[in-house]
């Protein structure tokens, strides 16, 4: 029990300080927008998505765990980081390259496939 509380406390630790630390420059470039179609304010996470794209050109596995990490800190912020994850969502496609997949799986859990 002891252990698990113990883990729990490191989980909730590194969602607080990834943001400001390794995922600083990710977090940075979350931006607003204008929708003039809707007359709203919106997030802008294209240069986020840009930004993986180019480390994911450079080196896919440091990346993929990058992308980890920015799935734990978002969550760690409760309903405003469900949010930003849902507009990343958004620049991926399952369809897609590897890295589109990759932004569109983001942090979502899949059922396993049955082998047959």
């Amino acid at each position: 029990m002891l252990l698990q509380a113990f883990d729990t406390l490191i989980g909730y630790v590194e969602g607080q300080l990834l943001p400001q630390t390794r995922l600083k420059p990710l977090f940075d470039s979350i931006g607003l927008r204008w929708n003039s179609s809707s007359g709203e304010v919106a997030l802008d996470v294209s240069p986020t998505v840009a930004l993986l794209q180019a480390d994911y050109a450079l080196d896919p596995v440091a990346t993929q765990q990058r992308i980890q990490e920015l799935v734990h800190g978002l969550k760690a912020m409760g309903a405003p980081g469900i949010d930003l994850l849902l507009e990343i969502h958004a620049h991926g496609d399952l369809n897609g390259d590897s890295f589109a997949v990759q932004i569109a799986s983001m942090g979502r859990r899949f059922p396993a496939r049955r082998c047959r």
